[in-house]
């Protein structure tokens, strides 16, 4: 996925209200880490974790710059969104938001999963990742604003 992001256009806000709990997507899964909070109206800027002239970062390295920069929103976080979809700008349906704060293993085959929303026809949905994989651009994380 080759998009360019227009920062005007990267700003929206959304609520996180009470908490449901913490079931694996997956029969077996093991919760590792679970980012909780914030809570309440949040406003958030999409943003890329990718430096200048990078093609590809893997999944680790993602999850420790989206960290660095105060990018770590998790799976609850995500499912907020996802029930408050329509407050998502239109210009971001082309990108894919990564829930780096929550993170899933799969204990047959070890691998490590995080919550990432990608818009099909105008519908956002929440799928599982492996942070094994390489992520191109496309993909963006959240991060909090004041």
């Amino acid at each position: 996925m080759t998009a360019t992001l227009e920062h005007k256009r990267n700003l929206f806000a959304f609520s996180v209200r009470g908490m449901e709990p913490r079931k694996p997507p997956h029969k077996g899964w093991r919760l590792i880490d679970d980012a909780t909070k914030p809570l309440g109206m949040l406003k958030v800027e999409a943003m890329s974790f990718h430096w200048k002239g990078e093609d590809y970062v893997d999944g680790w390295q993602m999850c420790y710059r989206a960290k660095s920069k105060g990018a770590n929103l998790g799976e609850r976080h995500a499912r907020a969104l996802l029930k408050e979809q329509r407050r998502i700008p239109r210009t971001l349906r082309k990108f894919y938001f990564l829930f780096p704060g929550t993170r899933w293993r799969d204990p047959e085959s070890r691998f490590v999963y995080a919550s990432i929303l990608r818009c099909d026809d105008g519908q956002w949905n929440l799928r599982w990742v492996w942070l094994g994989n390489n992520f191109d651009p496309g993909v963006l994380v959240l991060r909090l604003r004041r």
